[in-house]
């Protein structure tokens, strides 16, 4: 590559009092061979506990000698040691020394980035604003960052990053939280990831023998579903083949979009397990500590073990210091967002079935509708389902208590209540059809609770997920 230069030099020569002066000249300069590839591997791995083993690797270089081979920072976190080398690519492969010195097998999906191949000529400057997918040099930074954007970032991400943040009107506040996202534009990527969180449960079953349940009959369709997903987790290194006695059977679970959600049904294993007893958080004490907030970030994860959770804070500066701490963990630990149910930056949004806006709480209309829709009671059953259903939103109706009294024969409190009598048909009296359709009226009113002003909290909450 040649770089020409014109510029305007004066050269003095001083011999015998006589002056030669040279103006306006042209300099060529020949920019040295550069290389800087990412190494990739060829198949997924699997690396024994406490063991050194070696693996293809593959570039886009065809056939070249002595390169530098720099291994990835985060693979030494992991407790993955690769030494640097010298490389010689012959077909746009080698190979390189993996040590795993965990004391578990380490499992690394095909096409991981393991580490980079480079020549540095002496003469060459530094180098640091290369593109790593079509290895062009840029003279700054910036230049390099618009260019990922605008080019080398799949159309996908862009457009997740450019849909989650065009309703924050603010220009100067909408590119800073998009150059967060940017910056951790990897939790927007379609590909599959392994999360780089070992894990640390065990079910503890006692001495129980093994529980072993057949598989569910399914159609054909639902059975090719079922076998491309256990292959994808395959090649993804979630799950491993086994011989164990233990099974469970799998279920397939339509979502509301129609897609299929992949489960498990352990419920014969869930009741042999010793119980784990660490206490959950009650919803009332989590909406608590949203008080005063002003921004909300709220993220989905995909494949995780994590309903959601919800970021923030009482200014905007200070959500996006929150936002790029929490970003940053998530793309360290190599998670995954759904886009398309993520909110960035909103001034109100849906959680855990309430409507936050503002340090102010609404029920969702949409856990209410089914109450606004409910005919008067016929039988002690449907009056006590009402009740039970209107009683957990009496943080929001005043009096509750004296509106409901007429329907409190209803509510049964022990077991044998609930069974007794329960589908006989029955005619409310007029005190309670009128308590009944007071109620109503309450919830199609504009339900708010204003939350306390409590000490600040953490900023990250997790939405507890049941079982």
């Amino acid at each position: 590559m040649t770089i020409g230069y014109f510029v305007e030099l004066t050269y003095i020569f001083e011999e015998n009092g006589e002056y030669l002066i040279l103006i306006n000249g042209t300099i060529s300069y020949v920019e040295p061979t550069f290389i800087n590839q990412p190494a990739l591997l060829v198949n997924q791995i699997t690396l024994p506990p406490y063991s050194q083993t070696l693996v293809d690797i593959t570039c886009r270089i065809y056939n070249d000698k002595d390169l530098t081979f720099e291994p990835q920072p985060n693979h030494l976190s992991n407790c993955i040691l690769i030494p640097h080398t010298l490389l010689n690519i012959r077909n746009h492969e080698a190979k390189v020394l993996m040590i795993n010195v965990n004391d578990r097998p380490q499992t690394l999906s095909k096409n991981t980035r393991i580490g980079t191949l480079s020549r540095h000529s002496t003469d060459s400057p530094n180098r640091k604003n290369i593109c790593d997918r079509c290895n062009e040099y840029f003279l700054s930074g910036n230049d390099l960052q618009i260019h990922l954007r605008t080019e080398c970032y799949s159309n996908q991400i862009r457009k997740h990053i450019v849909e989650s943040t065009k309703h924050i009107d603010n220009e100067k506040h909408r590119l800073a939280v998009q150059g967060i996202l940017w910056r951790n534009k990897i939790l927007f990527d379609p590909t599959p990831s392994i999360i780089n969180i070992p894990p640390q449960t065990a079910i503890k079953t006692g001495d129980h023998p093994p529980i072993y349940s057949k598989q569910y009959s399914s159609s054909y369709e639902d059975q090719e579903i079922k076998v491309q997903k256990i292959q994808k987790l395959l090649e993804r290194g979630q799950i491993e083949e086994s011989t164990s006695p233990w099974s469970s059977s799998i279920v397939l679970v339509k979502k509301k979009d129609k897609t299929m959600i992949f489960c498990i049904d352990y419920r014969r294993l869930n009741a042999i397990t010793i119980k784990n007893t660490f206490p959950l958080p009650r919803i009332e004490e989590i909406l608590d500590q949203l008080s005063d907030a002003a921004y909300y970030t709220k993220f989905d994860f995909k494949s995780a073990y994590i309903d959601d959770i919800i970021i923030y804070s009482k200014t905007f500066d200070e959500h996006l210091s929150h936002l790029n701490e929490i970003c940053g963990i998530l793309k360290n630990a190599r998670f995954r967002l759904n886009p398309e149910k993520c909110e960035v930056a909103r001034t109100q949004t849906g959680y855990l079935g309430h409507q936050i806006d503002n340090g102010e709480i609404r029920p969702s209309s949409y856990n209410i509708s089914g109450l606004l829709n409910t005919k008067i009671p016929q039988s002690p059953d449907e009056a006590c389902k009402f009740m039970k259903a209107a009683e957990y939103y009496r943080k929001f109706i005043q009096n509750l208590s004296q509106i409901a009294e007429p329907l409190r024969k209803f509510v049964s409190t022990t077991r044998t209540q609930r069974k007794k009598g329960q589908k006989t048909m029955i005619t409310l009296t007029q005190d309670e059809i009128n308590a009944f359709n007071q109620l109503k009226h309450h919830l199609t009113t504009d339900l708010v609770l204003r939350l306390p002003n409590i000490n600040p909290s953490p900023p990250v909450l997790e939405a507890p997920r049941g079982f």
